[in-house]
């Protein structure tokens, strides 16, 4: 996708405040859940807009409220957030680069060089998972998979050179 471009020093492929945040990611949801699974954009202090109907958001616990103590576990942003919601992990989610009509990107990737990745995210209270697909420079492919639920770490017998 960007393996012919030139690419700058920081490259940023989501970003809730641009004007079509989720323009690079196709969207999948889990449909035989329709009140449980969906993906929006809201306000993170409000909530609004709500997500359209039957979805209905999840109430955020309050120990992971905003909370002017030291026993918060998380900051409300008063701007623009992506919701991602769902009891099934496997089957709702974002992806970049989206997935065609045909339901393959093709095997290209993104083609970014870049050694760092930062996403943020906001605890909820509740489990998550994400996961980011990789190319060494030699072509080996390797999944570097982030949950709040895996409780023993794994490894893969290859190293992978990202250098």
């Amino acid at each position: 996708m960007f393996a012919r471009s030139v690419q700058p020093d920081t490259v940023s492929l989501f970003s809730s405040t641009g004007s079509h945040p989720l323009g690079l990611f196709s969207i999948q949801v889990d449909s035989s859940l329709p009140s449980d699974s969906f993906v929006h954009l809201l306000n993170d202090t409000t909530s609004l807009p709500p997500p359209p109907p039957p979805a209905a958001l999840i109430s955020v616990p309050s120990n992971c409220r905003d909370q002017d103590s030291d026993t918060s576990q998380g900051r409300e942003l008063s701007q623009t957030v992506l919701h991602i919601q769902s009891p099934t992990l496997q089957k709702t989610f974002i992806q970049c680069p989206p997935l065609t009509l045909h339901g393959a990107w093709g095997g290209k990737g993104l083609g970014l060089k870049h050694t760092w990745l930062h996403i943020q995210v906001r605890n909820l209270g509740r489990d998550w998972s994400f996961e980011v697909g990789i190319v060494d420079k030699v072509g080996r492919q390797g999944i570097i998979r982030c949950s709040t639920f895996q409780v023993q770490s794994e490894f893969f017998p290859h190293n992978i050179d990202l250098l």
